[in-house]
């Protein structure tokens, strides 16, 4: 998509890996000629900063608002900390994956994280945007690959990437250039994402029509003295979920295993994903064959069973197929009983806003939400009296929330595409690839 913008005249070997070609009037600096490190304790005024991957930096106060911050939550109080300056930059502890951040505030930040100073004759929107591109990045993770996650990366490391140092007046023409061109892509992403919401927000909206009201909009209705169901169609009742399963609920090991680079794949809650599938192409925990079968005298996992996760994301849901693997403790394991449940009804069934509302409810905060599993044995369900009326809801849901499925994905794969094109296009300014 940026080959049809200019480039420049002439270009030199930037002696970088990740630069490259670069113009033949830019220079390739050593970043301690353009940034110096910061080591100022902390002031009485100061305000604590938290810088991420994702948010950038923020105020704990505002980060905290955003994520709940139970790990900041360690820093406050500490009285080693350093001073930041609005306009420096800061190396926090995930920055070989993500660039390092640019700060918009003055106050105080860990003294894990390494402060910059940028020379004032430098260009700082310029700065933000060439150590946040992706060629930057990867650079940087290759001389950091030595460091294990949760390491600071020292001033010194930092100093091992050249950076590119265009004349002040491009530096400025780059950074208003991607000021505008990424504000427009931000903003249709952040379209999209609204987009997604509302798709999901329907979705969730139509698996709760169902599963408490049927699809006969004409039906009677009666009350089903659950308030967090109210009216229910007069053909169906209400049960305890214990009472439709072949027996009780049942978890994953609570002890650590032993792991293997390979082996029988050892599942937690990120492999359940949105899709209600089993994502088994992400798991990098596998356990023997040996531990499989001690473990599984426990689980016994089959085909059809219903996986709930009952720890941290509550409410994700996904249906055993025949694939082998097994699954850690925060998956609740429910094997419906076929005399009495159809298993897609019940997968839906604890899909549903009003049953997972119901069972955050009743969760144990301790670190984390956990629900117990005697709680989720006697949680009440309303259930269709035949079969074929599950069967219905069933079969009707799986049509209608694939369509969701696709619509979403369809928009996730936009978004995605825009991401790409954001980086590539901040890529081929900082370097020089495309004149602005």
């Amino acid at each position: 998509m940026t080959t049809t913008l200019k480039t420049y005249p002439e270009y030199k070997d930037s002696g970088a890996e990740w630069m490259k070609k670069i113009p033949e009037e830019w220079s390739v600096v050593k970043p301690k000629i353009i940034f110096r490190e910061r080591k100022e304790k902390s002031l009485s005024r100061d305000i604590h900063l938290t810088p991420s991957q994702k948010y950038g930096v923020l105020p704990q106060h505002k980060y905290m608002e955003i994520t709940g911050g139970r790990v900041v939550l360690n820093l406050i109080g500490s009285d080693n900390m350093k001073h930041l300056e609005r306009g420096d930059f800061v190396i926090h502890l995930r920055s070989f994956q993500g660039g390092i951040e640019y700060s918009s505030y003055t106050g105080k930040v860990s003294i894990a994280y390494t402060v910059l100073v940028p020379d004032p004759q430098v260009d700082q929107g310029f700065l933000k945007y060439a150590l946040k591109s992706h060629g930057y990045i990867s650079e940087l993770a290759s001389k950091t690959d030595q460091l294990r996650d949760g390491q600071s990366i020292k001033f010194y490391t930092f100093n091992l990437v050249n950076l590119p140092k265009p004349p002040i007046a491009f530096q400025k023409n780059i950074a208003n250039y991607l000021d505008e061109k990424t504000k427009v892509i931000d903003e249709l992403i952040s379209k999209k994402e609204i987009m997604i919401k509302l798709l999901r927000e329907k979705r969730s909206s139509l698996i709760t029509q169902a599963v408490t009201k049927g699809l006969d909009p004409k039906a009677k209705m009666k009350d089903s003295n659950l308030n967090w169901v109210g009216k229910m169609p007069e053909n169906c009742m209400v049960y305890k979920l214990r009472n439709v399963l072949k027996s009780g609920i049942v978890d994953g090991p609570h002890e650590t295993p032993e792991y293997l680079e390979e082996g029988i794949p050892f599942i937690s809650v990120d492999s359940v994903d949105e899709n209600e599938k089993v994502n088994l192409d992400i798991v990098k925990k596998f356990i023997s064959e040996e531990q499989y079968r001690e473990y599984n005298k426990k689980t016994k996992l089959t085909e059809n069973d219903i996986l709930f996760t009952k720890a941290a994301s509550i409410g994700k849901v996904a249906i055993v197929d025949k694939r082998k693997f097994m699954t850690w403790s925060p998956l609740a394991i429910l094997k419906p009983n076929p005399d009495k449940i159809y298993y897609k009804y019940l997968f839906y069934v604890l899909k549903s806003d009003s049953f997972v509302g119901y069972v955050k409810n009743n969760c144990n905060l301790n670190t984390q939400l956990n629900i117990g599993m005697k709680i989720l044995e006697r949680s009440m369900i309303v259930l269709p009296e035949t079969i074929d009326d599950q069967i219905r809801i069933g079969d009707y849901l799986d049509r209608r929330v694939n369509i969701f499925h696709r619509a979403i994905k369809l928009v996730e794969e936009n978004i995605h595409q825009l991401k790409e094109y954001r980086s590539s296009l901040i890529y081929s300014a900082v370097t020089g690839k495309i004149k602005v």
